[in-house]
Formats: structure tokens, C-alpha cells, sequence
């Protein structure tokens, strides 16, 4: 090291060059160089003056080796027992067999709802998705950020899955399935240790029926990801309160990085979670074990957050740039101005995501079962400090500070929450009426407290199914449009065409190429007109992007013959024009 700091560059660089396949390390420039010759300098004097003072002292430095030696020995080792502890006390933590096939039952049910969508048509953004990162090579799918809709742990997996399985919708869509039928587990496990048996069961049936839960569980984008991994580090967060265990400190900073890797809004759970804690250390609710050093954990796991985080995005960091995910356009702020005056309608969007599919009369329920898990928060939970209000605490403070319009799917990791409250305030009102008016619990009560949560669960799931079916006919009829129009031009196109289509038909409609082996050399790329004779032009005629607008936008209005467009095929609001090229 000592050499490669005093070397000039023109000296390293064939080296260098040398490891690289091709031959170039486009990356080893000058402007690299300079700092790193100095760190090289600055650590191989520190490790030079280490060697002198091992030498001198020998029987010290050999003494404290020994000490370090057996003191990671010892870590290893406790770090084994913690993990088995934590693992012990998760198994262990529902042993009523009743209450074990019933979250059984929930977890079926949950993958037989979600599975009946797997197979519906692409959307604009799963397609964009796939088709603009899962599809390229993996080193692309973990350094391209030119947009946020690259979820890239979900990324990973989806590209695994095609490689795996083929461009099948299913197999696109099997990490988002996957994550999405976990969560009605997760749920039951974060509800169990945030109140009980009870408030857990209820609280998996209605994950497991929820409408945008279903919905988001079979769209191959990582939303569903992110909500698991947070569920867990609630779970884990539950159970560190009470419990001091390093393994799981250390599973709490992975679970989270992995949030933070599939999508930076991971931001906002973290944040309440960290302030939760926080505030249950500060009440005295944390177990005895840790002394005074839960707050040394708590940092020490947020530490190992950011470094784990940092250390997954180093790829975009370096392709892409810090700001392509701290500073694009969706997470810009517009002024506290717009921002204040988007609060109401943002809020209503998102609650209007929330309840689709449940019956008009289940809103009231649910807003008071979340308002009485907070009058009953001491009489149903195993916590002192509410978590409403921690989360309302890390949620204000954030949105303060960023200023940032965010859409409803952004908070759809509030939802498994919400429904835990909602749980929770039933629950507790049902424990307060009957202490209250006196009624013994008969030994039946708790049989039929789990067939009816079923029952609940079951009417919930399949009405959603039901209405949501009805009232999104015309958009599936919509939705499906690209996948017609990929098969009307499979079996019609011709040597020498070009297929050229506007968002946001354009994505789903390259999805489909590929699904039904469409050579890729078909669908127009910008600039390139050599060689082609005919331009398809897939459009809405009536939209905002017609067929002027579309040939504009690509600058191939010079290019191609307008007034002998003839329109070739047509399916609901969609048109196919043929155009000759000049």
C-alpha cells in the first residue's frame, strides 16, 4: 500500500487495467486516484507504527491478541445461544392448537384470494418494471435508478423467477404473491406480542382479507415486500423491548436494510419503530437485562441500519447517483405551502385505497375499533406506551422535515397496522362490556370467538373478490387490451414493420411480445428507422396522445407518410394505424 501511494498514476493504471476483463477499469480515473493515494498513505503508516509497537511489546500485543481471540470466540458463541433463544421463543409463542389451524386456515385462504389475480392482465408499472430492469443482467438490476419503480431486492427476485421460470405473469409475480400471503403470519405474529391470542387472529383475518392487500400481492412491484419486512421488524422490535438478545438486534438491522433495499420509503416505518422504542425505554418498559444500555442497542441497530443500507446501494451510488434516490422528482419537496394543502386530499385517497371492498357499514366499525384500541390500550395491551402515538410522533416529524406529496401506495404499510388497531379496540370493547355487565365466559365462548373470526374473514375476502371484480370489468377489459393487441400482431406482422405505442400502452404491450415471442427487432427503437418500411402506430384516438401527438414525440412526423395512415385494427378505445415510411 505503501508503494501504491507514492506510485504516480501512469504507473498503477496498466495494472490496474490488468484485472479487468476487457482489459479498461473505466472507474480507476486521476480524480480517484488523488484521494485514495492518500488514505493508502495515511493507512499503511498507521499499520507500519501498529508493527512497530507489537515488536517492542510483544508480551502485551500477544496478551491482548489472546484477549480478542477468545473474546470473538465468546460473541460467536452467545450470538448462537440468542439466535436459538429468539428462535425458541417465536415458535413457542402460539401453542393453543386451535388458534395454530386457524392461522393455518387464514394463510390458505389468504393464497387462494391472492392467487385468483395472478393471472389478470400487466399493468403499466409492473411492466415497466420488468421490462426496463428485471429483464436486463443483474448488475444493470442493482445500479439503474433512473426511476424509483425499481424496487431492487424485488428487482433481484423477479429476474431470479424469470431466469427460473420464464416471463409466465405468475412467475413475474411470485415475489410480490409470496410476500403478500406472508403477511397475514407476520400480522398474527406482531399482534400476539402487541396484545394477544385473540387480537392476533382477528388481526391475520383481516390482512388476509383485505382488498388493496390482495390487490398489491399479485402486482409485480415491491410494495408487498416492504410491508413484510416491516411487519418483522415490528416483531422483532416487540420482542427486544422485553427481551435482550443480540441476534436480534442484528435481524432487526438486516430486516430493515432489506426494507430500505426494496424500496427508501422504508424510511417511515423504521422511524416510527426506532421512536417507539425509544419512548418505551424512556417509560421504563424495557426489560432489566439491558441496565441503562437499551439506548446503546437501539443506536447500534440504527447504525448497522444505514450501514448495511449504504452498503446494498453502493451500485446505484456509483451508476446512478446519490441524488437519483434522494433527490428525484417523487421525493422533491413542493413547499410547505402545497404540501399543507395536499394533506386532506392525499389522506382521503388513501383511505378510500384502504376500505375497497368492504361493505358500506364496515367503515364505522373499523374507525372504532381503531379509536377504542386506544381508549382500552391498558386494558387489551402487553405495552405500556401506545404505538398510535409513536407512530404518530415518527410520521409527523418525517413528513415535517421532508415536505414530500406522497401517493396512497406509499402508506400501504400502515394498513396491517391499522387493522391490528382495529382488531385490538374490538377486542378490548368486547373485555370492558363483559367485566362490565358481569357475564362469565363460558367454556365455549373462545370456540366461538374463532369460528367467527373466520366467518369474518371469509365474507370479507370473497365479497372483495365479488364487488371489486364488478366494479373494475371495465378496467380489465382495459387492462387487457395490449395483451389482444400483441396477439392480433403476431399473427399480422410483416418483414420491414416497426410497432410503435403510447404510454401507457407501450410497456405492457413489450411484456407481451415477449410472452408470445414477438422478435424484440419489431418494436420501433428512437432513432432507428433503417431498414423498416412500415410504422404501426398503437394509439388511443381519443386520449390526450393521438396519433400526431405520438409521431411528434418521437420526431418521426418528417419520417413517415401521415394522410396515407390507414387505421388496421381497432379494440375498445385502442387503434392500430399503418403508416408508410418516406
Amino acid at each position: 500500500m505503501a508503494i501504491a501511494s507514492w506510485l504516480p498514476f501512469s504507473a498503477l493504471k496498466p495494472l490496474i487495467d490488468s484485472l479487468a476483463g476487457d482489459g479498461q477499469v473505466e472507474a480507476f480515473t486521476p480524480l480517484l486516484f488523488q484521494p485514495l493515494r492518500i488514505w493508502l498513505g495515511l493507512l499503511s503508516l498507521g499499520m507500519l507504527a501498529a508493527g512497530c509497537w507489537a515488536f517492542l511489546f510483544r508480551g502485551t500485543s500477544q496478551s491482548l491478541a489472546r484477549r480478542a481471540w477468545q473474546g470473538l470466540i465468546s460473541a460467536w458463541r452467545n450470538l448462537w445461544r440468542d439466535l436459538g433463544e429468539l428462535r425458541r421463543s417465536l415458535l413457542n409463542i402460539e401453542r393453543d392448537p386451535r388458534y395454530l389451524l386457524s392461522l393455518l386456515f387464514l394463510f390458505a385462504l389468504g393464497i387462494y384470494v391472492r392467487g385468483r389475480l395472478l393471472a389478470q392482465p400487466f399493468r403499466y408499472d409492473e411492466s415497466y418494471t420488468f421490462i426496463a430492469f428485471a429483464l436486463r443482467p443483474f448488475r444493470a438490476a442493482i445500479s439503474d435508478y433512473h426511476l424509483p419503480n425499481n424496487h431492487i431486492f424485488h428487482t433481484v427476485l423477479v429476474r431470479a423467477a424469470y431466469l427460473l421460470f420464464g416471463p409466465q405473469p405468475w412467475a413475474v409475480r411470485l415475489p410480490a404473491f409470496l410476500s403478500g400471503a406472508l403477511l397475514a403470519p407476520a400480522a398474527y405474529l406482531a399482534a400476539r406480542l402487541l396484545y394477544d391470542r385473540r387480537v392476533a387472529l382477528l388481526s391475520a383475518g383481516l390482512v388476509a382479507a383485505s382488498w388493496a392487500l390482495i390487490d398489491y400481492s399479485a402486482n409485480a412491484r415491491g410494495y408487498t415486500m416492504l410491508i413484510l419486512f416491516w411487519l418483522l421488524s415490528l416483531v422483532l422490535g416487540a420482542y427486544l423491548k422485553s427481551h435482550k438478545n443480540l441476534a436480534g438486534w442484528g435481524l432487526l438491522a438486516l430486516a430493515t436494510a432489506l426494507g430500505f433495499y426494496t424500496i427508501p420509503t422504508m424510511l417511515y416505518p423504521f422511524g416510527m419503530l426506532m421512536v417507539w422504542l425509544f419512548c418505551c425505554w424512556l417509560g421504563r418498559n424495557t426489560s432489566s437485562a439491558y441496565g441503562r444500555s437499551f439506548p446503546l442497542y437501539l443506536l447500534g441497530a440504527g447504525f448497522a441500519t444505514a450501514a448495511l443500507t449504504l452498503l446494498l446501494y453502493v451500485p446505484v451510488l456509483r451508476v446512478s447517483g446519490f441524488s437519483a434516490v434522494t433527490a428525484n422528482q417523487y421525493v422533491r419537496s413542493p413547499g410547505w405551502e402545497v404540501f399543507m394543502q395536499s394533506i386532506p386530499g392525499r389522506v382521503g385517497a388513501t383511505w378510500r385505497m384502504w376500505r375497497l371492498g368492504w361493505p358500506a357499514y364496515f367503515d364505522l366499525l373499523v374507525l372504532s375499533g381503531a379509536a377504542f384500541s386506544l381508549v382500552f390500550h391498558k386494558r387489551v395491551a402487553a405495552h405500556r406506551f401506545p404505538l398510535h402515538l409513536a407512530v404518530g410522533l415518527g410520521l409527523a416529524g418525517m413528513l415535517v422535515v421532508q415536505q414530500i406529496v406522497a401517493v396512497p401506495k406509499v402508506w400501504l404499510f400502515l394498513l396491517p397496522l391499522f387493522l391490528i388497531w382495529v382488531a385490538a379496540g374490538w377486542v378490548g370493547l368486547a373485555k370492558f362490556l363483559l367485566q362490565r355487565f358481569k357475564f362469565k365466559q363460558a367454556s365455549w365462548w373462545e370456540s366461538a370467538f374463532i369460528l367467527a373470526s373466520l366467518g369474518l374473514a371469509i365474507l370479507l375476502a370473497f365479497r372483495a373478490l365479488d364487488n371489486r371484480a364488478a366494479a373494475r370489468a371495465a378496467d380489465a377489459e382495459e387492462q387487457s387490451i395490449p395483451q389482444e393487441v400483441a396477439l392480433y400482431l403476431k399473427d399480422n406482422l410483416r418483414d420491414g414493420d416497426a410497432v410503435l405505442a403510447a404510454v401507457p400502452i407501450n410497456y405492457p404491450l413489450r411484456y407481451y411480445f415477449l410472452l408470445y415471442n414477438v422478435p424484440a427487432e419489431y418494436y420501433y427503437q428512437e432513432g432507428l428507422v433503417a431498414g423498416y418500411q412500415r410504422l404501426l402506430v398503437v394509439v388511443e384516438p381519443g386520449s390526450n396522445r393521438p396519433l400526431e401527438y405520438v409521431l411528434e414525440r418521437q420526431g418521426l412526423l418528417p419520417r413517415v407518410d401521415l394522410p396515407a395512415a390507414v387505421s388496421i385494427y381497432r379494440s375498445g378505445t385502442i387503434a392500430i394505424y399503418a403508416l408508410p415510411f418516406r
